[in-house]
């Protein structure tokens, strides 16, 4: 009965039947339905509410949304839209930070809580295996939607891992508390930084440096 009753939302999303509504991304037309969109998106429940409103009574006109400067553009809006009619997506390192951009710009618990989760995850391998690259990379992701990627937390997530990481080469070598990078661990840091690291840390905003700095402060992580 579920199968039956996703293949029939599956079929909904595909041909456009019976379509209430039009989201427009970029060049891209999407002909799709209010109730899946209210439901997993508070910002289509926003705006179907408010262009419902401006309608005149007893008027059943077609409700147009347009996205500008929507993460990912057409192709990644596809996805959000196949996940507001419950058809399974791919997620994979490639797109995890894209994807979470845009489930923060459309208000989509569901799909955020998700994609956290797997963030997360991602995140724990890397300090496990005193991997930096695995954040840097997330974070090189990142840049083309700072300010959402900075919203959703997951630049501060990825900030969080590379400290975590800092702080195992560093061991115990505390100093009143403090954890030092000393010189025989600086050596093995630039041994685990590659050249393409090194290239990500140089692109990264200066505010991300800064929120580095800070974090780096909290921890009471230092460099001798």
């Amino acid at each position: 009965m579920i199968e039956e009753r996703r293949m029939n939302f599956e079929n909904f999303r595909r041909t456009g039947e019976l379509s209430d509504i039009t989201v427009l991304v970029d060049d891209g037309e999407f002909k799709l339905h209010t109730f899946p969109l209210f439901t997993k998106s508070n910002y289509f429940k926003k705006a179907v509410e408010l262009l419902s409103e401006q309608q005149q009574p007893d008027s059943h006109h077609h409700l147009t949304v347009k996205l500008d400067k929507f993460p990912g553009g057409k192709n990644v809006f596809s996805q959000m839209a196949d996940f507001f009619y419950n058809i399974p997506i791919t997620i994979d390192h490639s797109n995890i930070v894209v994807l979470r951009s845009a489930a923060y710009f459309v208000d989509c618990s569901t799909l955020a809580t998700m994609l956290d989760n797997r963030i997360n995850d991602i995140l724990l391998v890397a300090r496990s295996k005193h991997d930096l690259s695995i954040p840097l990379v997330l974070l090189e992701q990142s840049i083309e939607f700072a300010q959402l990627a900075k919203k959703s937390q997951t630049v501060g997530k990825c900030l969080q891992s590379i400290i975590d990481i800092l702080l195992r080469i560093a061991g115990m070598n505390d100093s009143g508390g403090t954890r030092k990078l000393e010189y025989h661990s600086l050596l093995k840091l630039d041994h685990l930084l590659t050249k393409s690291d090194q290239e990500i840390i140089a692109q990264l905003p200066l505010d991300w440096l800064e929120d580095f700095i800070k974090l780096s402060i909290d921890s009471k992580l230092s460099m001798a």
